[in-house]
């Protein structure tokens, strides 16, 4: 068996260019939610509403690229597709930003509990098999 046959997705992109592209297709909706966010608190300046636009924007290109990388990672070393994927993938992020966030592991274990769950649930509703 070849290993370079396995270091490409299925469609064709690597690991890293899939991350990169689940980063991109995240960043725009984390830039429009920091739009939304800094006119809601009604920030003074273009400066303080930048920084927000950029912090939420970037919390959610980290989230899109961690969450595809993980599920790539997993494609790859099991060979397989299916939900299991999707649970270790949303548990990695959950886990990652909430446990980062609160600086605790029990918290972390729970937002990765949490992600995962939610993560199944959308994938369920939206494409139900």
């Amino acid at each position: 068996m070849d290993p370079r046959k396995h270091m490409r997705t299925e469609d064709g992109g690597t690991i890293i260019m899939k991350s990169m592209e689940g980063a991109t297709h995240f960043l725009v909706p984390g830039i429009l939610w920091g739009l939304l966010d800094a006119e809601q608190m009604n920030s003074p300046g273009l400066i303080r509403t930048l920084k927000i636009t950029g912090r939420r924007g970037l919390l959610c290109a980290a989230t899109g690229g961690l969450y595809v990388g993980a599920w790539q990672l997993l494609e790859k070393y099991r060979m397989k597709r299916d939900i299991i994927n999707e649970v270790g993938s949303g548990f990695v992020v959950g886990a990652a930003f909430t446990g980062l966030m609160n600086r605790s592991i029990s918290m972390g274990i729970t937002g990765g509990i949490t992600f995962a769950t939610a993560v199944v649930f959308i994938d369920r509703l939206i494409s139900p098999r």
